[in-house]
């Protein structure tokens, strides 16, 4: 309760308390993780996720905690391995492949985001993010068609979303469609904050 008032310094009270009373007690310090970390403690969340794991290798909520915490600071070789072994322990957790998927494209492994992504967006296909991500890999990987095809299923769950126009009119430039680039680059013009990279992409099919 403490924890879900953001009252941090009471939650850490009482969840010491709970582990003096009982060091065995895993979900404690699972819960301790998530105390730490809602401080923006990386440190105390890591190794209070880790007691946990001390206490039940496979805890699966643990481990979940890890990889996203890892995720969140950019510390990439730390996170894939723990969201392995969170996909080890339940092959259907799609954020799992979703943001190794996305670990990979900003380690510019185009191929491997493609594979973590397609999974995620199989296991919940009505992740939109996850679809913009795999039309980018597409791309860089030059799958235009792939590329085209993912981008306009994203858009059928979020129309008009600036970034996955630019994506879809990346793939009909390459597939040599240049009308139909042309009008994906100019509705993406309308997002202020996408402006400036979809003008960008407009002067190459003018």
């Amino acid at each position: 309760v403490y924890l879900n008032e953001r009252n941090s310094a009471e939650a850490l009270a009482a969840v010491n308390k709970s582990i003096e009373l009982d060091p065995g007690y895993q979900k404690a310090f699972l819960v301790k993780g998530k105390v730490y970390a809602s401080m923006n403690d990386v440190a105390g969340a890591i190794n209070s996720f880790k007691e946990a794991i001390k206490l039940d290798p496979e805890y699966l909520d643990a481990w979940k905690n890890i990889g996203y915490v890892y995720y969140k600071t950019r510390q990439y070789d730390e996170a894939i391995p723990a969201y392995r072994k969170v996909i080890k322990l339940d092959p259907n957790y799609a954020s799992a492949y979703a943001n190794i998927g996305a670990i990979y494209i900003e380690q510019k492994k185009f191929s491997d985001a493609v594979t973590n992504l397609c999974k995620a967006v199989e296991l919940n296909p009505r992740d939109v993010n996850s679809m913009y991500r795999l039309a980018q890999s597409y791309n860089n990987v030059g799958k235009c068609d792939k590329a085209k095809e993912t981008a306009q299923r994203a858009l059928r769950l979020k129309a008009n979303w600036a970034p996955v126009l630019i994506e879809l009119g990346i793939a009909e430039r390459c597939i040599g469609n240049r009308t139909q680039a042309r009008e994906a680059f100019q509705l993406a013009t309308r997002d202020p904050k996408w402006r400036k990279v979809a003008e960008y992409e407009l002067k190459t099919v003018q």
